[in-house]
């Protein structure tokens, strides 16, 4: 072995001997502590969470559940989330190959005419010179530093993130669609409950322009009655507006051209959910949630681009290999073979800073990346803790609206009974028609914001994706 080979090995040893050091020890690590419950209650906490029960038994309506399909198939942002992941993943698998030598093949084939004029003839010589050759070269970059290394690494982690977002954006659609579908079955309620008492008070202006034309009541109770009937019926056209607007929706989320909702029913106002839902551990959200699962990746990756940053501080090491066949006549082209092998050392003498400021720069990258990750687990929390108040607090405010319901329908059954027996005016009547009225109306968008507010806290607890 020469005195240049054993040169060139001993840099070898001496570049892999600097690449067992790890450049990302040294960055700071994100603070994952978090608090053992969402509240400061002293109460046991539970592992349990509503994130473990699948969708389709969270939102037990057949309906809903179908839609819920129809969209995780063709809703165009989780179609566009699953060609994100088979980019990445692509890339991924370049970074893989990345390892392995390149292989690269040429067949030429030229013919050069050549003139020469040297007085011997008046027109000159003519002399073709053709050539006929096959070359294989073979490529290969020694993984110095471990640059290759981190670069898959972090191609490992890009990949991941992706799917981590398709994952989440699966969550969402999921939240969208049912929210959207309560929406929809609280604007249908209210449109029932708005003809159904429009029917009434036609009624009741019947009643008063005959009673008014007997003269047995004034004009003015006929006015009241009408201007209640006219109020009502002026609440339909923008009751129906906004149904249509859900619909649409309600459409788009699932692919597809506005269509009807099939089998869409109206909110049972005698629905109860429970009080309280069980919220688990905030330290499960690590893993529950795809989104934060995603933070965590993408801070992988910065952490490998620090890596890599480091590694192409140093030179490279490269390996070539050229064989091949070159002739002047195709019979005798395999009679003339050649090759040449070529390592070569490669780095900068002199960049200015320019690759230890790349490094730096990635370091910044990663530190950007470690407290946006940290950000994403304390809004988390957050979210979880908001959406559990708002459902609390939804739930208590359907239960006294449901009492005003009932109180509501007492006292206008007993306001027609007193109104008989003489001792109650008919405006009266109406008022208790009214009161009754926006109960029910209220009752409607009470549950639908208990719904909703339901939906809000599964989503924030990371259900609803697998």
């Amino acid at each position: 072995m020469g005195k240049r080979a054993l040169y060139f090995i001993a840099w070898a040893v001496v570049f892999t001997a600097i690449g067992g050091c790890h450049p990302i020890k040294d960055l700071q690590q994100p603070d994952t502590a978090m608090p053992d419950s969402y509240t400061d209650s002293t109460a046991t906490v539970s592992s349990a969470s509503y994130a473990d029960n699948d969708w389709r038994r969270v939102f037990d309506d057949q309906t809903l559940c179908d839609l819920i399909e129809k969209a995780l198939v063709h809703n165009h942002d989780i179609l566009k989330a699953a060609a994100r992941v088979d980019e990445v993943r692509e890339l991924y698998g370049i970074s893989k190959s990345d390892y392995y030598p390149t292989v690269d093949a040429t067949v030429r084939g030229e013919r050069e005419t050549k003139w020469y004029h040297d007085g011997s003839t008046p027109d000159g010589n003519y002399s073709p010179d053709p050539q006929v050759g096959i070359k294989v070269h073979i490529g290969w970059e020694y993984n110095l530093m471990g640059k290759l290394n981190y670069a898959r690494r972090q191609a490992e982690a890009d990949f991941k993130a992706t799917l981590d977002d398709q994952q989440a954006m699966r969550m969402t659609v999921i939240a969208q669609v049912a929210s959207a579908y309560y929406q929809l079955l609280a604007q249908e309620t209210a449109i029932g409950i708005t003809r159904r008492t429009l029917l009434t008070r036609e009624e009741s202006v019947k009643k008063a322009k005959l009673r008014f034309e007997a003269g047995l009541t004034s004009e003015l109770v006929y006015l009241q009655a009408r201007t209640e009937y006219i109020s009502t019926q002026s609440l339909i056209p923008e009751l129906n507006r906004q149904a249509e607007i859900l619909r649409t929706a309600l459409s788009i989320l699932t692919g597809e051209y506005p269509t009807a909702v099939n089998d869409a029913r109206t909110i049972n106002l005698s629905d109860v959910l429970p009080p309280k839902l069980p919220l688990g551990v905030p330290s499960q959200l690590l893993q529950r949630r795809p989104d934060l699962r995603a933070s965590e990746q993408r801070l992988n990756a910065a952490a490998q681009a620090v890596g890599v940053a480091y590694a192409d501080r140093f030179p490279s090491i490269r390996l070539d290999f050229t064989a091949g066949f070159w002739n002047s006549r195709f019979p005798e082209l395999f009679k003339s073979a050649y090759y040449y092998p070529i390592g070569a050392v490669g780095g900068s003498l002199l960049d200015f800073g320019r690759k230890k400021r790349q490094h730096k720069a990635a370091v910044a990258r990663y530190e950007q990346s470690r407290i946006q990750y940290e950000q994403d687990l304390l809004r988390a929390f957050g979210e979880v803790r908001d959406a559990s108040v708002n459902y609390q607090q939804a739930h208590a405010s359907a239960d006294s609206k449901k009492e005003l319901t009932v109180a509501a329908g007492q006292y206008l059954r007993l306001a027609v009974m007193q109104y008989h027996a003489g001792t109650l005016s008919y405006l009266d009547v109406l008022d208790a028609q009214r009161r009754l009225f926006d109960a029910e109306i209220g009752l409607s968008n009470a549950i639908r914001d208990e719904y909703l507010a339901m939906i809000e806290l599964y989503k924030a607890l990371g259900g609803g994706w697998n």
